[in-house]
Formats: structure tokens, sequence, C-alpha cells
């Protein structure tokens, strides 16, 4: 009886979800009011590991329909367009991370804050 998904989930013993994303049958399972535990709150890694010991078997391969739907979007994607995004990605994370460039919060706040002066100076210069 060891050969479904969910049996191979950690947290299998003590789960209370019924709609798990590791069952066969998902996303078509019921979901009891009472349960204290709505939706699978298991790492996404852990359910696609999971999920790839046993292909073919679960329709949202391990994921939730939102992430497969994600997943299957990143996927249509041509390699050129993915960089694209990936690079979107980086330059987004370093403006609101200054930190991760290796600059620190302190100095990047200085930064705006003296750009910030330059640009009112120039307003009230007539600029």
């Amino acid at each position: 009886m060891k050969d479904l998904p969910f049996y191979q989930c950690p947290r299998y013993s003590s789960c209370n979800v019924n709609s798990c994303p590791l069952h066969p049958q998902y996303p078509n399972m019921p979901i009891d009011p009472e349960d204290p535990e709505k939706r699978c709150t298991i790492a996404k890694s852990i359910r696609v590991r999971i999920s790839a010991q046993f292909p073919g078997m679960l329709r949202y391969d391990g994921l939730s329909p939102r992430e497969f739907s994600a997943k299957e979007r990143w996927n249509s994607l041509s390699p050129e367009e993915q960089e694209a995004r990936r690079n979107q990605a980086r330059t987004l994370r370093a403006r609101t991370n200054p930190s991760a460039q290796g600059v620190s919060a302190e100095m990047a706040f200085k930064s705006d804050l003296k750009a910030l002066e330059n640009s009112n100076n120039r307003n009230y210069d007539g600029d």
C-alpha cells in the first residue's frame, strides 16, 4: 500500500489535509470545513521530489494548480525571454535589496537622500 506518493510525505502520519497535492485524485478531493488544515504547507521542492518518484501518476506533478500553471507559462517562454525575465528580477532585487550587491542599507539610504536633496535644489533654483 506504500505505492502512493502521499505515503512518502514526511508529514503523512500527522497531516490533516484532505486535498493533498501528492494524492492521485488531487485537486478533486473534498475539503472538510472542520479540518484544521485546508491546504498543504510542505515545501514545493519536497512535493516535486516525491512526485518525481511516481512519473505520470499525479496530474500536477505534486504542485498546486496555481504553481503548475506558472511552471507551464515559464516553460512556454523562449530561452531568451526567460533570461530577460531573470535579468529584470536581478535588477529589481538589486534596487530593493542593496546589501545583496555589497552596499549597506545605510549607504544606499544616504545615496538616495543625497539624490533627493540634489533634485529638490534644482527645482528651487529654477532648473
